[in-house]
Formats: structure tokens, sequence, C-alpha cells
């Protein structure tokens, strides 16, 4: 006994597809509620789903947004303490 199918069994199930066409048969949601319905079979967890995705992408923008503002921050409070360091000294040169 051959494992899988043999070239004769592949040729009658190739004419038999040919023949029934059983694409053109197929069911499924033809309304758009319905369509929406179905599109959650498969989910599971909703890790991957456009939502999270969607939300995955807007929660790595604003981490991104914050780093920015908090470097911003340092560089303003670097300049600051730049500032009044040289008040400082200046202020120690003239006594």
């Amino acid at each position: 006994m051959s494992k899988g199918w043999t070239q004769e069994r592949r040729k009658k199930q190739a004419e038999n597809i040919l023949k029934t066409r059983p694409w053109e048969k197929s069911t499924g949601p033809k309304s758009g509620a319905g369509k929406r319905r179905s599109s959650c079979n498969s989910l599971k967890h909703g890790r991957y789903s456009y939502k999270m995705k969607d939300l995955a992408l807007a929660l790595q923008i604003n981490r991104e947004f914050l780093a920015a503002i908090k470097r911003w921050e340092l560089s303003c409070y670097r300049t600051d303490l730049m500032k009044a360091m040289k008040n400082s000294q200046n202020k120690q040169k003239m006594n």
C-alpha cells in the first residue's frame, strides 16, 4: 500500500473537481453584517486583530512622543543649569 494518492487517483480527483466546480457553490455570509460576524470566527485572543494592531501603534507613537518630551525637558534643564553655573562663576569673579 502506497502512501498518499496515486497518479490515477489524483487525475480522477482533478477531473471530478473540474466537473463539479465546488467553488461556485461555496456558502458563507452574503450580507455585510454576516461578513462582520464571521470575521470574528477565528479570533481567539485578539492580539493580532486590526484594532489591537492600531492600539499597539498608537501606544508606540505615544511612547516615542513622551521620550522626545523628556529629552527636550532635559536639554532645557541642562541649558538653565549651565546659565546658572555661568552666572555663579561670574559673581565669584567679581568678588
